[in-house]
């Protein structure tokens, strides 16, 4: 088949399967796609899931942790010796302060912030 000026004419004229940037398909399709739903805020699509049922239910923060006194103690002297923990480290502080890698990690990382901070 040959290419002819009414030929394209004839196909750009045509409805296109694919959504536009301009049209509301696409923006709807995009926010889909990112987990938005229209008419919610950035920050509440981020904070917020559907439920099983479509409703959408606020995901809850986990609780602050309250350090004991002997676990700041530990972590503190720990912290003099060695700034930075290697992963081994990390796992057997936390275990012998029942606290999780995780717990560890964020502290050294808070605590290294504070530290820059003062000087």
């Amino acid at each position: 088949m040959q290419l002819s000026q009414s030929n394209v004419n004839d196909f750009l004229s045509l409805p296109s399967l694919f959504p536009t940037r301009n049209s509301p398909q696409f923006l709807h399709l995009s926010l889909s796609l990112r987990g938005c739903v229209p008419g919610q805020t950035g920050e509440d699509s981020i904070n917020s899931s559907k439920s099983s049922n479509g409703a959408i239910n606020k995901k809850q923060r986990k609780a602050r942790t309250a350090f004991t006194d002997l676990q700041l103690q530990t972590l503190e002297k720990s912290f003099e010796r060695q700034k930075y923990l290697s992963v081994q480290d990390r796992m057997e502080l936390a275990a012998k302060l029942s606290l999780t890698d995780t717990q560890v990690k964020t502290w050294y990382q808070n605590r290294r912030i504070w530290l820059l901070d003062r000087l």
